[in-house]
């Protein structure tokens, strides 16, 4: 979502011919800001967003060209909501037990952890995880489980049907700080009494992990 006010900076140039350009820039600064702020309260438009003026970012608003050419620029991003509601779906969509495995979810903004707290950057890539060694297997259905597998798929499939007019989320087997390396463990029995290990059950090989990554659009 953007707002753009260079059409009220025209239209107060030919309804108030009187004002010279700096009153005009100071003018639809103070529209802006509250047309802004009016926005965000009524819950319209996240309370982040980066600001353009006359196409650099992060310019103050009293920087606009008063001369009926200037461009003011607010650009929301909605990640900060989007992470919370994926990272919501995922506990409510996991198997509980001992609990550990719901409690284990996480999100990364940039590839660094983020807490509730936090604003998410516009433009940032923001992922949600779970760093159980055997969340691949709750995904992909190699455990007895009281939910249906996939958890990670129907997160990002939820989030392009809800916010895939801003967002695109996709599902990626990504490697985390600190991984859990298999031990030689993960290995199965072949009918003849001979063992055997999965592709990605060989010791010593990296556990990747699903993760629902998250882009803004465009």
């Amino acid at each position: 979502m953007a707002i753009d006010f260079s059409a009220f900076e025209r239209d107060v140039a030919a309804f108030a011919p009187s004002l010279d350009p700096d009153e005009m820039s100071r003018e639809l600064a103070a529209f802006a800001r509250e047309e802004v702020a009016k926005v965000i309260a009524e819950g319209i438009a996240s309370p982040t967003y980066v600001r353009s003026v006359d196409g650099i970012r992060g310019a103050v608003e009293e920087s606009v060209k008063g001369d009926g050419t200037g461009v003011i620029l607010y650009e929301f991003s909605y990640l900060d909501e989007i992470a919370v509601w994926a990272l919501n779906f995922c506990q409510a969509s996991s198997p509980v037990l001992s609990g550990s495995y719901k409690e284990s979810w996480f999100v990364t903004v940039n590839g660094a952890q983020w807490s509730l707290d936090q604003q998410v950057p516009p433009g940032a890539e923001v992922m949600v995880t779970n760093d159980q060694p055997y969340h691949r297997k709750v995904e992909t259905g190699h455990m007895k489980m009281s939910v249906p597998p996939g958890i990670v798929e129907r997160c990002a499939q939820q989030i392009n049907n809800r916010f895939g007019n801003v967002v695109l989320a996709q599902v990626r087997f990504i490697s985390l700080q600190g991984e859990y390396v298999l031990k030689g463990k993960g290995t199965r029995r072949r009918a003849n009494g001979r063992r055997r290990q999965g592709k990605d059950q060989r010791a010593g090989r990296t556990l990747t992990y699903p993760a629902v990554v998250i882009n803004m659009r465009g």
